[in-house]
């Protein structure tokens, strides 16, 4: 008895221990959203409990759920990872250079350095982003019973699906999405591929070099070029802007599940 008592306590250190290395939280009121859609889902699908074939329904809108909370939370990992090193790089550079003279030239710059770690975090971050968005759409077309192969084409497959009122909501939010994400799903506004897609494509893309410069005798650090082509005059950090990116997502989630009525409207096919 006494030694199943030390394998459970042994059990559940190593437990706690590996939480603490390997596991994330996101902040709890997103855990909160994807944990009330669950519960919905099983409210809705209660009256069919033991249906083979309701029961396999209810286990695929289950894995899509998941899917996109998964892929919105590696984006948060892959963000505060960013976020991380970039103001951990910068506050170094202040402290290093604080004291230093400000160049004859006042324009004096310093660049350069490994950046790997950043890059392949900015790289995975894209890829997280977008396999979020590939997922809800996933969502949406299994809701009507379709196939769709991305999130592009997902209003022209919706269209005229019925129900008509469902399939125009999906629509129009479909979109504003486009809209608001179009620099994360094509085709950017500067008619360039989106940073994802040279990834997957093309090319490498990296985060960008690090610069320390001074500008009217102020210190500036701050990296410049990358993906989003960024430099001095840009006002927010590259994280920030990334920040921005992983809202836009998340508010295309839940706007869509809004739009859907979901999962409410889980039967419609």
């Amino acid at each position: 008895m006494e030694s199943d008592l030390q394998r459970i306590r042994a059990s559940q250190e190593l437990m706690r221990a590996q939480n603490q290395i390997t596991g994330f939280r996101a902040p709890e009121y997103l855990e909160k959203k994807f944990r009330e859609i669950r519960e919905d889902l099983f409210i809705v699908f209660d009256p069919f409990v033991g249906d083979g074939y309701h029961d396999n329904e209810l286990g695929r809108f289950l894995e899509l759920i998941n899917a996109i909370e998964n892929g919105l939370y590696a984006s948060l990992y892959h963000l505060q990872s960013v976020e991380q090193m970039e103001m951990a790089i910068k506050d170094i550079a202040i402290a290093i250079f604080r004291e230093i003279p400000v160049p004859d030239n006042r324009t004096g710059s310093i660049g350069g350095g490994d950046t790997r770690q950043l890059d392949y975090e900015y790289q995975a971050f894209h890829f997280a982003l977008r396999r979020t968005l590939e997922y809800l759409a996933q969502l949406v077309a299994y809701t009507f019973g379709i196939k769709i192969g991305s999130f592009r084409e997902l209003a022209k497959k919706v269209q005229n699906r019925d129900p008509t009122k469902l399939s125009l909501r999906v629509v129009d939010c479909h979109k504003v999405i486009m809209q608001d994400c179009t620099d994360l799903i094509g085709p950017r506004s500067n008619g360039r591929q989106t940073i994802r897609d040279q990834i997957a494509h093309y090319d490498s893309v990296d985060f960008g070099c690090l610069n320390v410069a001074w500008y009217g005798g102020s210190l500036k650090v701050f990296f410049s070029g990358g993906g989003h082509k960024t430099g001095p005059d840009t006002k927010a950090s590259l994280s920030a802007i990334l920040g921005q990116d992983v809202k836009k997502v998340e508010g295309a989630i839940f706007e869509m599940l809004s739009a859907m009525d979901f999962p409410s409207t889980a039967f419609i096919k």
